[in-house]
């Protein structure tokens, strides 16, 4: 979100958000304080006893693509280096908000699992690490974790491409994984989106170019 709608959120004047910036107390999504993360803000707010507003940018979100949502609710790790699979999907499942220890080592289990049976490497540098079943009531919303990998690492992909980015996908039931998975392949299918994901974009950048290339392709 902008820097208006970050102010509308917080229920406050751009002045008060851009005081805020300057004593250390609140940080863009980017470095010219233009770029701001919803839910994280939200969660800021919350923490400090602050109100937030709704309206039109969580309406916004509300009616976005499966994808979207799902990536909203997750995380953007950027440069993270690790050496191999194993650690990447630990990371991966590590970065994840507002999961319980308990579930975060079931949920952690359940994808080291899968990728057992077969590499989740879907080539040109990607990988997406799932659990091979949904956790059902477990987890009531899909969410995505993303990893930029600095240097990237072996996946065994299919295509000998060392894998630079990874996105793990957990969702409660069957048919919301598929949802986020078709959209997730028809980004992913845009000469578009590979150079931006080796820029390491910031989670509003990056679900801002999403929402972009799937009106386009109509997801």
């Amino acid at each position: 979100m902008n820097r208006s709608e970050a102010a509308h959120l917080l229920r406050v004047s751009e002045d008060t958000l851009d005081r805020w910036i300057r004593q250390g107390l609140l940080r863009p999504a980017d470095r010219a304080g233009q770029r701001f993360e919803g839910p994280e803000l939200a969660r800021w707010a919350r923490a400090r006893g602050l109100r937030v507003a709704s309206g039109a940018g969580e309406a916004k979100r509300g009616s976005d693509p499966a994808l979207l949502q799902a990536l909203d609710r997750g995380s953007v790790v950027s440069g993270a280096r690790v050496s191999e699979a194993a650690e990447a999907i630990r990371l991966a499942v590590d970065s994840l908000p507002d999961l319980g220890a308990e579930l975060r080592s079931r949920l952690l289990l359940k994808v080291l699992e899968r990728e057992r049976m077969a590499s989740t490497a879907v080539g040109q540098g990607i990988a997406i690490p799932h659990p091979r079943e949904p956790l059902g009531e477990e987890i009531p919303e899909p969410i995505v974790g993303l990893l930029f990998l600095a240097p990237p690492v072996d996946w065994v992909a299919s295509d000998g491409e060392l894998v630079h980015t990874v996105a793990l996908l957990a969702a409660p039931t069957a048919g919301a994984h598929l949802e986020v998975l078709s959209q997730l392949g028809r980004a992913l299918g845009s000469p578009q989106l590979l150079p931006l994901l080796r820029e390491h974009p910031t989670k509003a950048a990056l679900i801002d170019r999403l929402r972009s290339l799937l009106a386009e392709k109509g997801a």
